[in-house]
């Protein structure tokens, strides 16, 4: 890392078997990297990002959570992604189908209330390439 100036690390859910649900592994050792990253003497800047995919990690009660975590490393701030359908054509191209080619994508409206939920809590919170970085 001390050849690094920038991280970004993706949180999906912070419950640990609804993470596993859609990505196959649990979060611990995301979050675990996360707070060591942040433990450490890294002088860099450590953005979190999370993809927001509805009725997966849009409620509330895991905004709230993520929110948490983040205060309890000290990190203050979150880049929340609007879900969009762009990996429909590569699954295809593999011959797959999308799994997600359901899901439609993120509303201005849910994005704006994630975002004040974090705001809420102290959490600087950018919405999809809307970013000071």
């Amino acid at each position: 890392m001390r050849y690094v100036d920038w991280a970004f690390i993706d949180i999906k859910h912070m419950d640990l078997e609804k993470h596993r649900e859609k990505t196959g592994v649990t979060n611990e050792l995301t979050l675990n990297n996360i707070a060591a990253l942040v433990a450490s003497s890294w002088p860099g800047r450590l953005i979190i990002r999370m993809p927001i995919i509805e009725n997966f990690n849009d409620m509330d009660a895991n905004i709230i959570a993520t929110a948490a975590f983040l205060n309890q490393t000290g990190l203050r701030e979150i880049n929340i992604l609007p879900f969009h359908r762009l990996g429909d054509s590569k699954w295809a191209q593999l011959g797959l189908k999308y799994p997600y080619g359901e899901y439609p994508g993120t509303s201005g409206e849910k994005l704006e209330h994630i975002k004040s939920l974090f705001q809420e809590r102290g959490i600087a919170c950018y919405a999809g390439s809307d970013t000071p970085f």
